[in-house]
This record gives structure tokens, C-alpha cells and sequence, in this order.
């Protein structure tokens, strides 16, 4: 049987793993992300040759490319995060799965009956 300590050692052992795998993980998709999006930018906006246009100093351009880009960055590192913490957090077991078994309910009164039939009479 293991004691608190052995199993508080487990535990912490669980959370840095997935700490690090989850940041590891989390840091790749962002890279990607940021290689792939403008990328993506270009295709979604064919009218336009954004590097061009910035190469000839057009700011509005040059502005609204980095804001995009940015958003969308910045939107995939939120969904990143979350599913980092919440790696950390099924890894830690502070989420366990629900038991939806339905309960039996014991009544506190001392002469009452655990369960009421209502095929027998009194």
C-alpha cells in the first residue's frame, strides 16, 4: 500500500510530465501557426499581393495583414492553452470522470424503510 507521500510524489511526477509534453506540444502548434497563417491570409484575399504591397510602403496594408495574422495567431494560442490545462488537469486527476450510476438513497430517519415498495401494503 503507498503512503501519502509516494502517491503526492506520483502525482507531481503526472503534472510534470504533462506540463512539459502540453508546453512542448503547445509550442509546435503555435510555430506552425505563425509559418501557416499568412500563408493563408495571401490565399483568402487573391485581389491583393499583401508582401508587395508592403515592400512599397502601402501601411493601411501593412496594418491590416498584421492585425489578422495576429488575431488568428493569438485566437489558436488561446485554444492551445486551454487544451494544455486541461491536459494538466486530467493528468493531475483533478478531472475525474462523473458516476452516473443513480444512488440509493438511505433515508437518516432510523425506522423508515430503505426503499418503498409499492407492491406491499403495511
Amino acid at each position: 500500500m503507498q503512503t501519502v507521500s509516494e502517491t503526492m510524489n506520483s502525482d507531481i511526477l503526472h503534472i510534470a510530465v504533462y506540463v512539459i509534453t502540453g508546453g512542448i506540444l503547445g509550442t509546435i502548434i503555435i510555430l506552425a501557426a505563425t509559418k501557416f497563417v499568412p500563408g493563408i491570409v495571401d490565399k483568402l484575399t487573391p485581389n491583393i499581393d499583401e508582401q508587395k504591397e508592403i515592400v512599397r510602403g502601402n501601411q493601411a496594408i501593412a496594418q491590416f495583414y498584421g492585425m489578422v495574422c495576429g488575431a488568428v495567431i493569438i485566437g489558436i494560442s488561446i485554444v492551445v492553452a486551454a487544451a494544455v490545462l486541461g491536459g494538466i488537469q486530467s493528468g493531475a486527476g483533478i478531472l475525474k470522470p462523473i458516476n452516473l450510476t443513480p444512488q440509493i438513497y438511505t433515508p437518516v430517519y432510523t425506522n423508515a424503510p430503505a426503499v418503498i415498495d409499492p407492491n406491499k401494503s403495511n
